[in-house]
């Protein structure tokens, strides 16, 4: 959302008028010292900060005379507000090397890529709608350099204290002390989390912070600093200090943090604006917090529930959920709309009708078409014309595709299609994969002599914050990218940070003379089942995989397997067809594909004109199908006996 001249004119006029009215602390007051170091502990500013351009994206601390936080970002700092006149008093107050700008924040002058760090303390909680804060998300991460960083903090909805603060706003306005600003629009952590990741950024750390009630601290802060006492100043810079790491580490800090914030790194290539909101739109915002705390109970059982108990509750906890979650999903795959894309696949034209929401993943429709496509949309269809009439509703096309559900597989099967799994995941049995270890086909003959000739030292690694740090964004994040190009599709840091905390086991492989990993591997045990959840090459080097990392670490899962004593290896989830690079390295190591009762997604593919070309590819690409608990590789024979 671009602002116009006349609306940046009148935001400058309500600040101007705000200022004026506004209380205005002692500069001393020692509540804001304390704010400052909650805000420099999270940034853990170090190293040459004369090289870095950092930006503040207000200014009323620094007209006021507070110079805490703007010294600690270091020398080459811009100062913007949307005020000529608080600036004007930033300029009064001196602050050497520091360069003012007048200016809001929806519509930023810089050039693309102008600074290192940008912090955004409590200025987009003032917009009054939503599309403004995303609007202002937007252009931060425009003039925010590839992989710069920003620390962003809003009001925090769910605190009580502040409900409250926004309800005496709405009756009586400003009041002295109590509310400086004029209150605004604010949002939810998980939403802040989704708006940051939409406009661009990779989210490190997310969470709550300024656990000290605001009107206590600072009003005993103004008692001390009006007395001129700097040693009850300290002295209650200690308690603030003691009293945020306590209330941190309680599970009631959601309530008591005054500030949402957001701790995020902007990406290498930021896809267009359009692109990214359409990604966002595939899963809808209940399902994706169904997901996040559907998640969080998984790592709390798995870290709480003890090793022998969790061996005979797991798999039938499993089951029952499985079942839960394809009863839910059922009603989703029973009406959807249908739309006919067609496009040039190899040297001629194909066709391809999709049933199934506007938003869906389609990787398997993915490898059927080559360049620009076409699409024709149609009428919303159910379940039943689906199936008893493919051939109709789909309008001359070559192949048929229904995203769908397990629940609905055997109505599919009847109907003549074939059932391909969104994702297939493999395992092994201890004693299958040792004595593939042992006698090894040529292929893995030869990556385990890779292994032993690059003579990697493995390392078991505990839980750290600064590892779960270390392993995503050098290791998890550039190889995601690397793999799926924009396609990738990877959790915010608190996800992979929590999974790492709960599951505590973590392998990294160390080249001979090298002080840091080469490859780390996450892993979650899970009663007798040995589970790899995260793993990553450290940058995404070519080099590394070139000299065996990938084959070190999966002889190293075996080994640790083995030590441990379980009786399976699940080395994760790969697509579903034969031509994926990951799928035949999984089954050279002795892994097979075995039935996920948790996967709630597949697609039903109906072949119509098995001499099309997108027939031909489907069997190229050695697309796997499911048939009841099994799985094998469709063939031509199925394109013409169907």
């Amino acid at each position: 959302m671009r602002q116009s001249a006349d609306e940046v004119l009148s935001s400058a006029d309500i600040w101007d008028g705000e200022w004026a009215r506004t209380w205005k602390a002692h500069p001393a007051n020692p509540w804001f010292a304390y704010e400052a170091g909650v805000y420099t502990a999270q940034l853990g500013i170090r190293g040459d900060r004369a090289s870095r351009r950092a930006l503040k994206t207000d200014a009323f601390d620094e007209a006021c005379g507070r110079r805490c936080l703007t010294q600690a970002l270091g020398a080459g700092v811009v100062l913007i507000d949307v005020s000529p006149r608080v600036l004007s008093h930033v300029a009064h107050a001196g602050f050497p090397g520091v360069v003012l700008c007048a200016t809001d924040v929806r519509q930023l002058p810089f050039p693309t890529g102008t600074f290192d760090l940008i912090l955004s303390t409590s200025t987009l909680d003032h917009f009054d709608r939503r599309g403004e804060i995303d609007a202002a998300l937007w252009e931060l991460q425009s003039v925010l350099r590839s992989n710069g960083r920003l620390l962003v903090t809003l009001d925090n909805p769910a605190n009580p204290i502040l409900r409250i603060r926004q309800l005496v706003y709405r009756i009586a306005g400003s009041i002295r002390g109590v509310i400086p600003f004029r209150m605004g629009h604010t949002l939810y952590q998980p939403a802040l989390v989704t708006a940051l990741e939409q406009a661009g950024f990779d989210v490190m750390e997310s969470g709550y912070m300024i656990h000290v009630p605001r009107v206590l601290g600072l009003w005993t802060g103004e008692w001390a600093a009006r007395r001129g006492s700097d040693r009850a100043a300290s002295r209650l810079v200690a308690v603030f200090r003691w009293m945020e790491r306590a209330a941190g580490a309680l599970p009631t800090r959601r309530w008591t943090g005054h500030f949402i914030f957001a701790d995020c790194r902007r990406r290498a290539d930021v896809p267009a604006r359009g692109e990214l909101a359409a990604r966002s739109e595939r899963i809808p915002t209940w399902l994706s917090r169904w997901k996040l705390l559907e998640h969080r109970l998984r790592c709390a059982y798995v870290k709480s529930v003890p090793m022998p108990v969790l061996a005979r509750v797991d798999p039938p906890l499993r089951r029952a959920i499985g079942l839960v979650r394809r009863a839910a999903a059922a009603p989703v795959y029973l009406h959807h709309p249908l739309t006919c894309w067609e496009g040039r696949s190899g040297e001629d034209r194909a066709r391809v009708a999709i049933w199934g929401a506007r938003h869906s993943r389609r990787p398997l429709f993915d490898i059927l078409f080559d360049g620009e496509l076409t699409a024709e949309p149609g009428a919303a269809l159910g379940l039943p014309a689906i199936t008893r009439g493919a051939a109709t509703v789909a309008m001359g096309s070559d192949i048929l595709i229904a995203h769908t559900t397990p629940a609905f597989a055997p109505a599919f099967r009847r109907a003549g299609f074939h059932i391909v799994p969104a994702m297939l995941r493999f395992t092994g049995e201890r004693s299958a994969l040792l004595a593939t270890r042992a006698a090894p086909s040529k292929s893995l003959r030869s990556d385990l002599k890779q292994v032993k000739r690059a003579g990697y030292r493995v390392a078991h690694w505990s839980y750290t914050p600064e590892r779960s740090q270390l392993f995503y964004h050098r290791f998890k994040l550039p190889h995601a990218r690397a793999r799926f190009g924009d396609k990738a599709d990877v959790m915010d840091f608190s996800w992979v940070d929590r999974m790492f905390a709960a599951a505590g086991v973590g392998l990294a492989l160390y080249a001979p003379g090298r002080d840091e990993p080469d490859v780390i591997d996450l892993f979650l045990v899970r009663g007798d089942v040995l589970s790899c959840m995260h793993l990553g090459c450290r940058d995404a080097d070519p080099a590394i995989l070139h000299a065996g990392g990938l084959s070190a670490l999966y002889d190293a899962a075996i080994c640790l397997a083995d030590a441990r004593g379980t009786r399976l290896l699940d080395m994760g989830r790969c697509l579903p067809w034969g031509s994926d690079g990951i799928f035949r390295y999984k089954w050279k190591w002795g892994f097979r594909p075995v039935y996920d009762p948790t996967q709630t997604f597949e697609y039903a593919v109906k072949v119509l004109r098995p001499e099309s070309a997108v027939a031909r590819r489907l069997v190229e690409h050695r697309v796997v199908v499911r048939e009841g608990r099994r799985y094998r590789m469709l063939s031509l024979g199925d394109l013409n006996g169907r």
